[in-house]
């Protein structure tokens, strides 16, 4: 009980500085379009957002960023760098600045960072090796946050991934405010207490850093604290948060490419580092996708 109190005023005090008016240099244009045509059902405002470290996109990602301004040109795009980010946790969420401030790896900062523009904005975030195929404002109707589950239909070999990765944050959409993300970020700020121990433990082990803490990054900033907000808030009765179905946004998983791991060469087609790889022929093979990602895994150190 003590810890509930904890948290719920946690995100009370989250709530009124988030109060404060928007950035000057982003603008609130489709702050207001939370309600729908109906007048009866909150709608996620028209704003989608992406990062990358600077403003030099690099091209592979480009073709891709573009299709999300084409298939939603009613929609406003607000592109974010590594500086702009901090400065957004820094004004609006000064709470969190030290943890963010200590997350060692740049995704864990653009993974927790994708968590305040839902809180702040709300609208649409999608990593930029996503590709839009359509228009997906029919999709997001009738609840307040959105995820979406990943395909898994494939026989895992070893433990490379666990339930907790099936609910990955590479996209989410959300109405402004919505206390989905508030017990998001306070979970990173608990979970980050493990990070100093685990990186003592794993001092002298023979491989680099990205690489030693990917796993822990899963767990504290990514799909695993998707996994984790989601059953907390069905635990303390929240509510208007949706898993969409795989076949809609993750119509495959990863793995599914690689016939090593269980996957088909079939999905060949999907896969960036493949010879065959072509991204026509990977959609025709997800006719109900409104999305596909890529899996570039740009998170890398070489990546960025």
């Amino acid at each position: 009980m003590p810890a509930l109190i904890c948290t719920l005023l946690l995100l009370f005090g989250a709530y009124v500085q988030a109060e404060r008016p928007l950035p000057a240099h982003k603008t609130r244009q489709h702050m207001s379009a939370t309600i729908s045509k109906d007048g009866s059902k909150l709608a996620v405002p028209k704003i989608i957002h992406q990062s990358w470290k600077d403003e030099h996109v690099p091209e592979r990602f480009q073709e891709w960023q573009q299709s999300w301004k084409e298939t939603h040109p009613e929609w406003e795009y607000m592109f974010w760098t590594d500086a702009e980010n901090r400065r957004l946790v820094e004004d609006y969420y000064p709470w969190f600045l030290d943890t963010y401030d200590a997350l060692p790896l740049p995704i864990m900062k653009a993974d927790a960072v994708r968590i305040c523009y839902m809180h702040l904005y709300g609208g649409m975030y999608a990593d930029l090796d996503y590709e839009a195929i359509r228009n997906m404002d029919d999709l997001l109707q009738g609840h307040e946050v959105y995820l979406a589950d990943m395909n898994s239909d494939l026989n895992f070999k070893g433990d490379d991934v666990g339930v907790s990765q099936l609910v990955p944050n590479a996209w989410m959409a959300s109405v402004p405010r919505h206390p989905f993300w508030l017990i998001c970020l306070q979970r990173i700020i608990r979970n980050t207490g493990y990070l100093e121990g685990y990186m003592d433990a794993e001092s002298d082990m023979n491989k680099n850093r990205t690489e030693r803490l990917v796993p822990v990054a899963e767990h504290i900033t990514g799909p695993g604290l998707m996994a984790e907000g989601l059953e907390i808030n069905e635990r303390i009765g929240g509510k208007g948060v949706h898993v969409i179905p795989a076949k809609y946004m993750y119509p495959f998983h990863w793995l599914m490419t690689d016939p090593k791991s269980g996957g088909s060469e079939e999905y060949e087609v999907c896969d960036v580092r493949h010879k065959r790889f072509d991204d026509g022929a990977c959609k025709a093979l997800f006719p109900q996708a409104y999305a596909i990602t890529y899996w570039t895994h740009s998170w890398s150190a070489a990546s960025r």
